[in-house]
């Protein structure tokens, strides 16, 4: 993890922080992540954001698909993903070989990435992506706000905010703060 606070604070690419991130993986078996994944969710469960939850159920409650696209891997995400009643998601996924995470990933979804899975998803369904919102916090996600027909950004950064405003976003602010 120091490697990783390292890069960011030196400002690279969240694509660069993201290999960084699955190359800590290298060696440890899948399985005792995916387990170790759902203790840690059951004892100390991720810090969620009430107005998040609050927008997601009203997608859910107005029958839309909701499906996570993340550059975290779903055997991390499964527990939210059970919490929340989202069945599907786009994640960055680790090559895995003989139950052991290589240190490699099969698909980032970082960034254009996330564009990508989006887009396979939308064909998938026939679904026109003008017809999906999105949801982001860093500048890395504008390219998949700007492919859906509704981007919205949640606590952003201050150059997502800055394109939030320009390209007419709306902002969820759950702090109660405004749009820097």
């Amino acid at each position: 993890m120091r490697t990783i606070r390292l890069l960011t604070e030196a400002g690279a690419s969240r694509e660069t922080v993201n290999a960084a991130y699955y190359r800590a993986f290298e060696g440890h078996r899948q399985d005792r992540v995916r387990a170790a994944a759902r203790v840690l969710y059951d004892t100390q469960p991720f810090p969620l954001k009430a107005a998040s939850v609050e927008r997601l159920r009203e997608h859910q409650q107005a029958g839309d698909e909701i499906v996570l696209v993340s550059g975290a891997m779903v055997d991390i995400l499964h527990p939210l993903m059970d919490h929340l009643d989202v069945r599907f998601a786009y994640c960055s996924t680790p090559a895995v070989a003989n139950g052991r995470y290589t240190g490699e990933l099969e698909q980032r979804a970082v960034g254009e990435g996330k564009v990508q899975a989006v887009m396979q998803y939308c064909a998938m369904l026939d679904v026109p992506p003008a017809r999906c919102s999105a949801y982001g916090d860093h500048i890395s996600d504008a390219p998949l706000l700007c492919a859906v027909g509704r981007g919205h950004v949640v606590d952003p950064d201050a150059a997502l905010a800055s394109l939030a405003r320009e390209k007419g976003w709306k902002a969820l602010m759950t702090s109660g703060a405004r749009l820097p």
